[in-house]
């Protein structure tokens, strides 16, 4: 057993596992973007789901106490999470196509993330994208949370923000 964990670190720190994660954060935001400007093409992203959340929790290095706290805390605000963001997605969605369809553009422009200081394998993302819309232009950044679960990113928590 003692083995089994000690390549489970080994893995989990490897140089290679670093570069797809690299990978998988620059393919979730060109999803996002597809997402908010294209209205026919749908990418596949998924928001965490309780029983992830749970086990996420889990992975933390906090004392027992603390995880049972956050754990309630999960099971009772995870709806109202779940919900909170894609209100706040879908506005963001309807709002951009609705700006193309009248001939706004959009770039994908790029993309960064740091670990949340307060959870492993937690992070916040921005992406920017450049916006024209009627003689104006702007630069737009989406901030938002994922969690990577080891095999894919999730997204989680309540919050897309948005700003100029």
């Amino acid at each position: 057993m003692k083995y089994l964990c000690l390549l489970a670190l080994i893995f989990n720190s490897s140089p290679q596992i670093i570069a797809q994660t690299e990978n998988d954060f620059r393919r979730f935001n060109q999803d996002l973007y597809t997402l908010i400007t294209d209205s026919v093409a749908i990418p596949k992203m998924e928001y965490t789901r309780i029983k992830t959340y749970l086990q996420h929790i889990d992975e933390q290095n906090w004392e027992s106490a603390q995880k049972e706290e956050e754990k309630l805390r999960a099971q009772k605000n995870y709806r109202f999470e779940y919900e909170e963001f894609h209100k706040r997605l879908g506005l963001i969605v309807d709002r951009y196509q609705r700006d193309i369809k009248k001939g706004a553009v959009t770039e994908f422009l790029d993309y960064g993330y740091q670990s949340d200081p307060k959870w492993t394998n937690r992070y916040k993302v921005q992406l920017r994208l450049l916006y024209s819309f009627q003689e104006m232009q702007s630069v737009v950044e989406f901030e938002y949370q994922l969690y990577y679960s080891g095999s894919a990113l999730l997204l989680i928590g309540d919050q897309i923000t948005e700003s100029f």
